[in-house]
């Protein structure tokens, strides 16, 4: 939904506007994954717990 407004406001060309859109999905994609995996390996609970802790100590 929000590729076409990106593209236009950057001037991409539909080239770099796919690539925009595949780098996305990648990196999706591979978080999801693997946080599958960490989340089957030591809970689902615990896993958000971590998240929380490391967000909440990030210096934003």
């Amino acid at each position: 939904m929000a590729l076409p407004h990106i593209t236009k406001e950057l001037s991409l060309t539909e080239v770099q506007a796919g690539w925009l859109g595949g780098s996305f999905t990648w990196g999706y994609l591979i978080t999801q994954l693997l946080a599958g995996y960490l989340a089957l390996r030591f809970g689902s609970a615990s896993l958000t717990e971590c998240a929380w802790f490391y967000s909440a100590e990030s210096p934003c």
